[in-house]
């Protein structure tokens, strides 16, 4: 039996047994190419391999035709390590592109680590503490430059936000927590970030990207895992259990720096890429 494709902006469906599958892309302003694009399957779940691998292909073939004046050069998408999808996408084509890992950090576990020595006189100091010494425009633009170094496989392109958005993601993110977040500063210089966002539990927080200015990449390593330790006594003493951070199998930095504290991985998540001129439908 035919199933008819439905289209609307950025998306295409099939009905199957009165279940909804889709696939709908979009593009990312942090990581912006105009040929890049980011899908995402829904609606799967409990669809026999066979049907939904069938499904996902029609979705897929429907997907490509309405892009195809945009000369599409990749399609990424990201799945869990045990999602049933995961070798199905493989199958019609998708590749590995990279791994990522949610680790759980136990406070008083951080708190054990050995803390490096700082060099000259670096002090930590909470970002309520830091809006009084430095501008928005210097925090958000050390921010900018640790995180532009941890996007490695997908380059940071944060010129194509405006300064106002820039400002919203660091310092002004509503579920950033500016006692727990953490700056160094040697002077009046601020020199790194360790950016702490809080969730629904209370007992626990997400780290953002974790890292210094520029001009202190040589000694990055060092003061992130002062920041990291300050930030635990921080975590502490309000209450805080566990930490999770995102850890990018493809970002040195990151994991350097997460494989020197002990934890355990949560959870894994897969990066697949299509790329529509070495595809095969």
């Amino acid at each position: 039996m035919e199933h008819p494709i439905t289209r609307k902006a950025g998306s295409v469906a099939i009905e199957y047994d009165s279940q909804l599958l889709s696939l709908s892309w979009s593009r990312n302003r942090f990581h912006y190419h105009p040929r890049v694009f980011r899908v995402n399957f829904s609606g799967f779940e409990g669809v026999v391999p066979d049907v939904a691998r069938e499904m996902a292909k029609a979705l897929l073939i429907e997907a490509r035709a309405i892009l195809s004046d945009r000369q599409p050069l990749l399609l990424r998408v990201t799945l869990e390590q045990d999602a049933h999808l995961l070798p199905l996408l493989q199958e019609l084509g998708f590749l590995f592109a990279r791994g990522v890992h949610l680790v759980a950090i136990d406070v008083p576990t951080l708190l054990g680590s050995p803390v490096r020595a700082l060099p000259g006189h670096l002090r930590m100091r909470s970002l309520n503490e830091s809006t009084a010494l430095v501008s928005t425009d210097d925090l958000t633009a050390v921010w900018a430059e640790a995180y532009g170094r941890a996007a490695r496989l997908d380059p940071a392109t944060l010129g194509e936000l405006t300064v106002e958005e820039l400002h919203a993601l660091f310092p002004g993110d509503q579920d950033l927590d500016a006692h727990l977040t953490v700056c160094a500063f040697e002077g009046d210089q601020l020199v790194g970030v360790c950016p702490v966002y809080r969730g629904d539990d209370d007992l626990v927080c997400e780290l953002g990207t974790v890292g210094v200015a520029d001009p202190w990449v040589a000694m990055e390593s060092e003061i992130s895992m002062a920041m990291l330790g300050a930030m635990a006594r921080r975590a502490a003493s309000m209450g805080v259990e566990r930490l999770i951070a995102e850890v990018d199998a493809d970002a040195p930095s990151s994991v350097y720096l997460y494989a020197d504290v002990p934890g355990r991985v949560l959870e894994s998540l897969i990066s697949l890429m299509y790329v529509p001129k070495w595809g095969h439908l």
